[in-house]
């Protein structure tokens, strides 16, 4: 298969060009395990016309935990890599901003202290140049100073947030999403229609933001109907277009009351985030509504992504997961302040209670 590489502004290129990278660099190359299996170091070769036999290889799981990427910090922090590539998904992205961050800082503190106080950060002035290739089109994380970090001992979900992670270089290849599932490019997706939305009715929202959550929008699979199951670039690149967009959109003005209520369906019951941070959009849009002043065209549009968006049934695929009883007793912990607060409207226990069972 002959690959078409996309620059940032979605130009077709020939060749990653934002550095040289060459054998005598010290190269760290993040991945999944999957993206090891699927060939993604060969394919990362033929991207960069470069022999990449010299560089470190790191293999992370979905959803990075606390305590993983911990480890990662004091193995390789003292490492001076000049460049870090990541090639995946978010979990693989968030990985490779968190440890990128770290590597080059003096003294560094705990991941989890860090979290609290980011300032240690700014003192890197050695940072590994961070080159991002996403293989999924939907967490934005290729466009985001920010990451989610997973701390499943204490069922807790927690946002490194920090300039440095922002990454350097991205580039996009279509054709990487041609051996994803359906599920896989539908939950993904739904992230990304989450992030446009939410940076909408956000007391945070810019002319920016809106800008970049209409270009979401825009090339979003459910409001341009597109056949995820049709393997085409065209639809690929959109997916990618929507997820970059609204990556931009959430740097701005961050997530709201739909990822707070997420988080602890993805902890404790397994709910894919994609599917558990969209199935509530369309009854909170209803809250909300009337407090959001943006233009008919704006409004015609979110108001047609949801209608599309109902059609997808997305309670019968919840209901594999668990029940609105099971949800209901988890209220307490969908009220995540960092979230909540960015929020249009008013949100308490008895709103998210509202929501929920809308949404079953």
């Amino acid at each position: 298969m002959k690959l078409k590489l996309l620059d940032s502004k979605f130009s077709e290129i020939k060749i990653i060009n934002s550095l040289e990278i060459e054998n005598g660099n010290k190269t760290l190359v993040i991945m999944s395990q999957g993206g090891k299996e699927r060939g993604y170091k060969d394919i990362l070769e033929s991207l960069t016309n470069t022999k990449l036999n010299k560089t470190q290889d790191i293999f992370v799981n979905s959803y990075p935990s606390l305590k993983n990427l911990e480890e990662l910090i004091s193995n390789n922090s003292s490492n001076m890599f000049t460049n870090v590539i990541a090639v995946g998904g978010g979990s693989v992205i968030d990985t490779a901003k968190i440890l990128t961050s770290f590597i080059g800082v003096n003294n560094p503190m705990s991941l989890k202290n860090t979290i609290g106080s980011t300032d240690i950060l700014s003192s890197n002035i050695k940072k590994p140049h961070l080159i991002v290739i996403p293989t999924t089109a939907g967490t934005g994380a290729e466009a985001t100073q920010f990451a989610t970090i997973w701390d499943r001992e204490n069922n807790k979900k927690y946002s490194l947030d920090h300039p440095n992670l922002l990454p350097d270089s991205v580039y996009f290849v279509p054709e990487l999403l041609f051996t994803s599932s359906y599920k896989t490019l539908l939950f993904t997706a739904l992230d990304t229609l989450s992030h446009s939305l939410e940076s909408i009715w956000n007391i945070n929202a810019t002319k920016d933001s809106l800008e970049f959550s209409s270009k979401s929008i825009q090339n979003s699979f459910i409001y341009k109907n597109l056949d995820l199951n049709a393997k085409e670039f065209s639809t690929f690149k959109s997916l990618f277009k929507a997820s970059y967009y609204s990556g931009k959109a959430i740097n701005i003005t961050r997530t709201s009351v739909a990822h707070s209520i997420s988080y602890p369906l993805t902890l404790k019951y397994g709910v894919p985030h994609g599917l558990a941070c969209s199935f509530t959009l369309d009854a909170i849009y209803k809250i909300c509504e009337i407090n959001i002043d943006n233009s008919e065209k704006l409004n015609t549009m979110i108001r047609n992504s949801l209608k599309n968006l109902k059609k997808l049934s997305l309670n019968k695929e919840l209901n594999n997961y668990l029940s609105l009883n099971q949800s209901l007793e988890l209220i307490d912990k969908m009220i995540t302040k960092d979230r909540v607060r960015t929020f249009s409207g008013n949100i308490d226990k008895e709103t998210i209670k509202e929501i929920l069972r809308a949404s079953f």
